[in-house]
């Protein structure tokens, strides 16, 4: 299943809760971002140039356990949640080298377990193209601001445009997503939503 939308739509949220209730893996796909970012910014490489980003990668080795992610077996959860991480992943993430290499390493993930919820802002159109059910959500955006308690308003919409206009699988819902607006739903019934048509749909096959 593949999960996509803009910050603070509740993407990890929901797609955790629906990998629970369905028995699959979870997949933050948004965290591989950030581990990438996290090694480019401790080897002081240039962030703006991919090439860079992909040489201070080179070496390491990036894995999820217990659904925290690490990074040459190390766990850093903790070290890729803050503010200048997040913010330096989302620079990054406009790099198609970058883009290219954790794709390819997110669907060896997918394949590995079987297949799995991932989310992030381009699962259904450029990771998983092929997932049997293909959800898009969107929110408000004071809502999402309000979510992300560690971006400002301002700082959300400037990543809204540099996610959306990039040349490099800008953010977008796959022509066969389920368009879902968060901002006044409950988990528990979006939740319940979705697992349905996933079993209507996909019929449990992945």
């Amino acid at each position: 299943m593949a999960i996509d939308g803009m910050a603070g739509t509740g993407k990890s949220t929901l797609a955790r809760a629906l990998a629970s209730r369905l028995g699959l893996t979870f997949l933050d796909t948004g965290a591989t971002y950030r581990a990438i970012a996290l090694v480019a910014m401790e080897a002081r490489a240039d962030l703006s140039d991919g090439e860079a980003v992909v040489d201070a990668w080179r070496g390491h080795v990036l894995g999820i356990s217990a659904g925290r992610l690490t990074i040459d077996g190390e766990d850093r959860e903790e070290a890729i949640r803050t503010a200048s991480v997040s913010e330096s992943a989302s620079r990054i993430a406009v790099h198609p080298q970058v883009r290219k290499m954790l794709a390819e390493w997110q669907r060896g993930f997918v394949e590995a377990h079987g297949g799995a919820v991932a989310e992030g802002r381009d699962i259904g159109t450029v990771v998983l193209p092929e997932a049997g059910l293909k959800v898009f959500l969107v929110a408000r955006d004071e809502v999402r601001s309000s979510r992300r308690g560690e971006v400002t308003a301002a700082e959300l919409a400037k990543r809204d445009i540099r996610d959306a206009t990039r040349r490099a699988d800008p953010v977008r819902a796959a022509e066969d997503a389920v368009v879902l607006d968060t901002s006044e739903r409950e988990v528990g019934e979006l939740v319940g939503e979705l697992a349905g048509i996933y079993w209507l749909t996909v019929g449990g096959e992945g």
